[in-house]
């Protein structure tokens, strides 16, 4: 059988419709020829991201993402290359050659398929040594865990032995089972088996492949739990324990239940419930919360009842709160003192556990409720106490309408409005964020440190030097609204002079600058990067996206430089 080449990998990405694979993660609507949409690879207000069917690429014309669909699945689901490509193939029903080409697949990848195989054969060991043992099955029906849920989630038992894995796997090397995680050195030089006497429960990739263990002891022994470390497979803040069941289990989600521990989802689930996931020991990290993103707009935590679990909840909110999207809901379970899903739901029952989940609050109230129970709010002291504790977490909310809201509900219980807790901070630097705004020169070089163009808007200028004749067609409004800014941005200085100059060509742009300025150095660097690849009918419409797309961060900065001078006014 051939192996992947090139010609393979562009064969591959032709037999795919573009859209209808972006449409899984992205809102796209028709544009000539073309799509767009709103970037998930940024915050973006107005539709910035285009995708071109006809070549198989997309474009971001916001923050300058770009790329083929191999590029667009690795890096909207954190795969590899050889990931990215068995996903593409499986969309397109294409099956993947085992003969690996040396000119499309780097040492590293053929590595990784050797330890996939064996992370696999371990786990296949470790399933089959709890059927042969007497002590770990008696563990497992004393936790009510029967067996064909089991075998669903792939439990197994690790031997109260320092080599029974490393001699069940003797034709591996000890080399690659170490980078697997699986053995550990010991002082000596020698190697011995990381997980001895404990129930094992695998984690698995986005793709269902085992990339790693937690292994719980039947002894309550510290630590209770023990994690596989990290590996060229298995970064624990990257995955979630049941995430590729969840959704490979083909329902329709009313919503997501995050729970702290293994055991939690897998008693949920034996339960009936389809929907459970769980972080991997850590805080919910960013893209963990992009993963849960993926599996339902409405989100509800259920951790442990002790503080500890509280305290998680606490993290992972002011986490989930840092990304919130319109349409995005998280709801709190507080769960009873020394109680977890797990033992929850084996005393009082599904029912009770379901309405539980039904009566959960939204976030919103449990953030000032937790928030009031720590203050008593009779004096101004600790109103402002609480307000203080609360800006932290509201100004980092990205999506503007529901932070407006947090602002009024907190200035409605403690009397103090979050704008004027932030002021001060503010205000200490309002100088040099005004400053920075004089002009193009002044503005860029004291804003990027760097001296460069921001990436976004060098992709829009790298269009725009071989399409001038596209300022000539925008109506008057458009040009109004680009020329106020265009002291603000190199980009709308390049659009102010092509307009009032009439100018045809790149040539006659750059003679309108001085040589020894920083614009002219800019503008012949982007030049120097060559033609855009994106052409094509709904070129027009991407670039202008684009602009709208720079444009709006523009306004966002005039406006908080409106709002330094109002507090210059008042104090």
């Amino acid at each position: 059988m051939s192996g992947i080449t090139k010609e393979w990998i562009r064969d591959l990405q032709t037999k795919v419709d573009a859209a209808q694979l972006i449409q899984q993660y992205v809102t796209l609507e028709k544009s000539g020829n073309g799509y767009k949409g709103k970037c998930p690879f940024h915050q973006d207000n107005t539709p910035s991201f285009y995708v071109y069917p006809n070549e198989h690429r997309y474009h971001c014309f916001g923050c300058g993402e770009h790329g083929d669909l191999i590029t667009f699945i690795q890096k909207q689901r954190n795969l590899s290359f050889m990931e990215a490509i068995e996903t593409l193939a499986q969309f397109a029903g294409v099956e993947v050659p085992r003969q690996l080409s040396s000119h499309a697949v780097d040492a590293q990848a053929r590595k990784n398929m050797k330890l996939y195989e064996t992370m696999a054969a371990a786990s296949s060991v470790f399933q089959k040594a709890l059927q042969k043992n007497s002590q770990a099955k008696e563990y497992m029906e004393s936790r009510g865990i029967k067996t064909q849920i089991a075998k669903k989630y792939g439990l197994g038992y690790a031997p109260k032995s320092f080599d029974y894995l490393k001699g069940a796997l003797a034709d591996t090397s000890e080399r690659i089972l170490l980078e697997c995680g699986l053995l550990v050195n010991k002082e000596d030089g020698k190697y011995y088996d990381k997980f001895r006497d404990r129930i094992m429960f695998p984690i698995h990739d986005l793709n269902g492949r085992e990339v790693g263990f937690g292994g719980r002891s039947l002894t309550d022994k510290v630590p209770k739990y023990l994690n596989s470390p990290e590996t060229p497979l298995f970064r624990k803040g990257e995955l979630l324990y049941g995430f590729h069941l969840v959704r490979s289990a083909r329902v329709k989600l009313d919503n997501v239940i995050v729970v702290e521990g293994y055991t939690d989802v897998v008693m949920l689930a034996q339960h009936g419930f389809q929907n459970v996931v769980a972080p991997l020991g850590t805080a919910l990290t960013n893209l963990q919360i992009q993963l849960l993103k993926r599996l339902s707009k409405q989100i509800v935590f259920c951790f442990d009842g002790d503080e500890a679990g509280q305290k998680a909840t606490w993290r992972a909110l002011e986490n989930c709160y840092s990304q919130l999207e319109q349409g995005q809901t998280y709801q709190i379970v507080s769960l009873p003192q020394g109680y977890d899903p797990d033992s929850y739901v084996n005393d009082f029952g599904v029912e009770r556990f379901q309405a539980l989940i039904a009566a959960a609050p939204l976030s919103s109230k449990y953030f000032f409720d937790t928030l009031q129970a720590q203050y008593d709010l009779k004096s101004p002291e600790s109103r402002m106490g609480m307000a203080e504790q609360a800006q932290t977490v509201i100004q980092k909310i990205p999506y503007e309408p529901f932070r407006e809201l947090m602002i009024q509900e907190l200035a409605r219980i403690t009397g103090v409005t979050l704008k004027r807790t932030i002021n001060p901070s503010i205000k200490k630097n309002k100088k040099s964020f005004e400053d920075s705004l004089e002009s193009p020169t002044e503005r860029i070089t004291k804003f990027h440190s760097n001296g460069n163009v921001p990436q976004g808007e060098r992709h829009i200028l790298k269009t725009l030097l071989y399409e001038m004749k596209f300022i000539h067609l925008l109506a008057r409004r458009d040009l109004e609204r680009y020329l106020e800014f265009q002291n603000n941005s190199l980009l709308f200085d390049v659009i102010a002079r092509i307009h009032r100059n009439k100018l045809e060509s790149f040539s006659e742009l750059i003679s309108s600058y001085d040589p020894k300025s920083w614009e002219y150095e800019q503008l012949q660097r982007i030049a120097k990067e060559g033609i855009p690849k994106i052409r094509g009918d709904a070129h027009y419409d991407a670039l202008h996206g684009g602009i709208q797309a720079w444009l709006t961060k523009c306004q966002k900065q005039k406006r908080a430089i409106n709002l330094i001078k109002n507090v210059r006014k008042k104090s």
